[in-house]
């Protein structure tokens, strides 16, 4: 797999791509510029049903499009799966959907009123808890509205590997290492109070609340590294302390 490869896009200077192991058959993919605020990660799953999650801006479609490639043939993708519609997580929905004829849409209830006047072909729109059988895996689609943000939200959860692909949860600056030891749920914790990207109150204890019901054992933020299970559980614990210390601000 590539290292380092580069290549024109959306960044004002040269793109970086990354491509990462990131379990057995999942791939992480980041794109960004080496000195940019933040990276953007897509997560390919290679099953029988080959999935993509995060489908990246439309500026950098060819990049990302050349990074599946290198793993399989993108254009054998079946699902397209991503939090919430916003240009990062689908901005080039419509291009995937062109270059990969089989492939489906996968989204919640809300978010698919945006993709009626958006998308080329309709989406499959699954319920809250409803599962997606991939072949050797399943992936289950959890409404989490307004978290990590956007009344759209949802998170998708891959049952047997027992990886959370949390979106914007978890957020790290810069271009990240696909696992880092050195407390990144620290960072994510520190940003997230500097910044208040994500809903102080109700809507973050729910969604915490539900996503501390699962068995995770990776949770896969779209910005910045991953954190292993220990990780995830101090800063789902730290998000928590923090919104009902923050939360009765707003």
């Amino acid at each position: 797999m590539p290292a380092g490869r580069t290549s024109g896009g959306m960044m004002s200077v040269l793109l970086q791509v990354q491509t990462d192991l990131l379990a057995e058959n999942v791939y992480r993919i980041c794109l960004g510029e080496p000195d940019g605020f933040i990276a953007f990660n897509h997560f390919l799953i290679v099953d029988e049903c080959p999935t993509l999650i995060h489908l990246g801006h439309q500026q950098t479609f060819d990049a990302l499009w050349a990074a599946v490639r290198d793993i399989m043939d993108p254009s054998t993708l079946r699902y397209l799966a991503f939090s919430h519609y916003e240009a990062d997580e689908c901005g080039a929905l419509n291009q995937w959907l062109k270059m990969a004829p089989a492939a489906e849409a996968l989204v919640g209830k809300i978010c698919a009123s945006s993709l009626q006047d958006f998308a080329q072909r309709s989406p499959r729109v699954l319920k809250d808890q409803e599962t997606v059988q991939l072949g050797v895996d399943q992936l289950r689609l959890l409404e989490t509205p307004h978290f990590p943000h956007n009344w759209d939200a949802c998170l998708f959860y891959l049952t047997e590997k027992r990886i959370l692909f949390g979106s914007d949860l978890a957020t790290q600056k810069g271009f990240q290492p696909v696992f880092d030891p050195a407390a990144p749920e620290q960072a994510a914790l520190a940003l997230q109070e500097a910044m208040t990207f994500m809903p102080w109150g109700p809507h973050l204890a729910a969604g915490v609340q539900k996503i501390c019901a699962l068995d995770i054992e990776i949770l896969a933020s779209m910005h910045g590294s991953a954190l292993n299970r220990e990780q995830s559980q101090r800063f789902l614990a730290s998000l928590l302390e923090a919104n009902d210390r923050l939360g009765r601000m707003f």
